[in-house]
């Protein structure tokens, strides 16, 4: 098998795996997710087309069901619709061809707790699957193309920078081997290959040189050292290798635009570069053959890092240099080092020391070669960056606590401003209801007035011994009329003001309650009336009697206040018209349909309706708070959904549904 194949096989079976997965696990997944995801939204729209049927079913304006249900039929995705009433008569449509819908997904209609009528549609299915897999079947072919792209471009790449220069290398082997010395190597780069390749140079240059003086030694001791060729030979060969050693060091040293040294395993000095020179001052000839090489550098005497790694002092190392600044690994007896200086001849600087030992065969240390790196600049640009970045960051901390500040104020005035929503709210309320309490408690004032002139009347006749049995008779008919008129009005201004009570506490209040949905609707009227009948707009409330549930009813009595104010102020300009109030409950969720068919609303008004300070009434007063306050308590306190659903001259509805249990 070749190094392509071997390289490219595991890159093709994850591939083919990855493949194999998809098909047999994630596609059969996603399909029947997309398909549960869309039954679970036609089921939503099934239920709310269920609602808006619900209240012509009770009006018994079949024809107007017939004209929702046939608009609704051109959904994308139904396949039929079909509405049948609690005996399973069918109602829509009207001549069936085929009763039987495939799929089916219901709607049961009821009212006080009684299923009136069921409505079902079936769903195109297949076509919801065979768009998923003409989905993932073109991402799969993108995937293959990429994998196939990949694949590709690698081989190239591996060709070219990996499998070619070692099919050069290996030639090249071949060639040496057979005795050729004019070879052509491949170009070397900074990557293992082109290290490769440089180590195969030297190795060959090694060899070379090693060749030439072998046979130059052994011509010299064929004549003069045959006898004693056997027992010195070890010690020769291990002679010639430091020597060539040393040899490639002293190219490497010479030769480098780097300020290096090189120390022998007794600390002297046997190479010091141009480089060198020109950093520290110190010239070549006072260097070569010393052994205090501190004196380049410090003004007391001390180790370079070099004499600690041919002393293998590593403990002391960062004794003398900081750990902060120091990196290196004693196991591979390589260093790296940095120091600030202040008396260099040529001035202040920081260099970076990078020292490592020198081995020869048998891995014993035999001196230490380190490299001197001018970095003062580096620092000094990476000092100067740092403060910046302080100082911008302590910019960036100071705007981000103005903002945060800004946000909170900004948060706190909108609370307050909702909160004087709800409690002008209130005090509209609060004063309707005195002018509607102030009108019977005024008329039983009248009669309790009137009752005690006629007893004034009666008794100055009793006391002038006047008095007949006709003015009797007269009294006691007038007692009775006066008590029916003040029994009449004395309860109709507590039925005010105990529905008033009740709904004002529930605003107050974040207790929560069972109630029943009917009763608790009509007290919530009742605390309204002084604004609705200042109108010719009628209120409808088509509310079962048997819906109870447990919810908050001060938040459920404000979506319902600030619904109907809102219709009173914007839906009915001439000041006529219906506000109908609807409901139904699975045992689960509650559901409330709130229309007015008022003169509706734009797109643009639908779209923005529920977001804060937004009004179409700005020049009247109006606050923009009210339905962002609707939206709040249905979506945070009720944790349901609210929906508006209106167009220009079409009236307008809010679908409200939340979850409630049975007390």
């Amino acid at each position: 098998m070749g190094l392509r194949l071997k390289l490219l096989l595991p890159l093709l079976s994850c591939a083919v795996l990855m493949m194999v997965v998809t098909h047999l696990f994630f596609l059969p997944h996603m399909i029947a997710q997309e398909v549960a995801d869309k039954r679970k939204t036609e089921q939503e729209h099934l239920n709310i087309l269920g609602v808006s049927v619900k209240a012509d079913l009770l009006s018994s304006d079949i024809a107007k069901v017939y004209l929702t249900l046939r608009e609704a039929e051109g959904r994308p995705g139904w396949l039929g619709l079909l509405l049948t009433n609690e005996t399973g008569k069918i109602l829509y449509p009207i001549s069936p061809t085929d009763l039987t819908i495939a799929n089916q997904i219901s709607h049961e209609i009821r009212y006080n707790g009684a299923v009136i009528a069921t409505l079902g549609v079936g769903l195109d299915e297949d076509r919801i699957v065979e768009a998923v897999k003409a989905k993932y079947l073109s991402i799969e072919m993108a995937f293959l193309a990429l994998i196939g792209t990949s694949i590709l471009v690698t081989a190239l790449l591996m060709h070219h920078f990996a499998i070619r220069p070692l099919d050069m290398l290996v030639n090249a082997s071949e060639e040496i081997a057979k005795g050729q010395r004019d070879v052509t190597f491949p170009k070397a780069g900074r990557d293992e290959i082109g290290r490769l390749v440089d180590a195969y140079k030297t190795m060959v240059l090694e060899l070379q040189n090693r060749e030439e003086s072998l046979k130059k030694e052994k011509q010299i001791k064929e004549d003069l050292l045959v006898q004693a060729q056997n027992s010195l030979h070890a010690s020769e060969a291990a002679m010639m290798k430091n020597k060539a050693q040393w040899n490639m060091v002293s190219q490497i040293v010479n030769s480098s635009p780097i300020a290096t040294y090189v120390m022998d395993k007794n600390h002297v000095v046997t190479h010091w570069n141009t480089a060198a020179e020109r950093l520290t001052g110190a010239s070549v000839m006072t260097m070569i053959g010393q052994t205090s090489v501190w004196k380049a550098f410090y003004k007391s005497e001390r180790p370079v890092l070099a004499d600690l790694i041919i002393d293998k002092a590593y403990d002391q190392i960062e004794h003398y240099y900081g750990a902060s600044r120091l990196k290196g690994s004693a196991d591979r007896n390589v260093w790296e080092a940095e120091s600030h200086f202040d008396s260099l001849p040529s001035g202040p600087k920081t260099m970076k020391f990078y020292a490592a030992a020198i081995q020869n065969g048998d891995g014993e240390v035999i001196g230490a070669i380190q490299s001197i790196q001018d970095v003062t600049e580096e620092r000094e640009l990476q000092s100067k960056l740092e403060e910046r970045v302080d100082e911008r960051t302590h910019k960036l901390n100071m705007a981000n606590k103005k903002l945060g500040d800004t946000i909170d104020l900004l948060k706190l005035t909108q609370d307050e401003l909702i909160e004087a929503e709800k409690m002008s709210s209130l005090a509209s309320l609060v004063g309707g209801v005195a002018h509607e309490v102030n009108t019977p408690l005024g008329v039983c004032i009248t009669a309790s007035t009137h009752q005690a002139e006629c007893r004034q009347h009666l008794s100055q006749k009793i006391t002038e011994q006047k008095l007949k049995k006709s003015d009797l008779d007269v009294f006691l008919d007038q007692c009775s009329k006066t008590e029916e008129i003040l029994d009449l009005n004395l309860k109709r201004a507590a039925d005010l003001i105990r529905s008033f009570k009740q709904v004002a506490v529930d605003q107050n209040s974040e207790e929560e309650r069972e109630i029943n949905l009917q009763t608790y609707m009509g007290e919530i009227l009742t605390s309204l009336h002084p604004n609705i009948k200042k109108t010719q707009v009628e209120v409808v409330s088509n509310i079962p009697a048997n819906i109870h549930f447990k919810t908050y009813p001060g938040a459920l009595a404000q979506i319902i206040t600030n619904l109907v104010m809102n219709s009173l102020i914007h839906a009915f300009p001439d000041q006529t018209g219906q506000i109908t109030i609807e409901a139904d409950f699975d045992g689960a969720v509650v559901y409330l349909l709130f229309s007015d068919n008022g003169v509706g609303m734009s797109g643009q008004t639908v779209r923005k309706i529920f977001e804060p300070f937004y009004t179409t009434k700005r020049n009247s007063g109006g606050s923009g708070l009210g339905m962002h306050i609707v939206y709040n308590l249905v979506t945070h306190k009720l944790k349901g959904s609210i929906k508006c659903i209106s167009q220009p001259q079409k009236g307008s509805q809010f679908v409200i549904s939340f979850k409630a249990d049975v007390g």
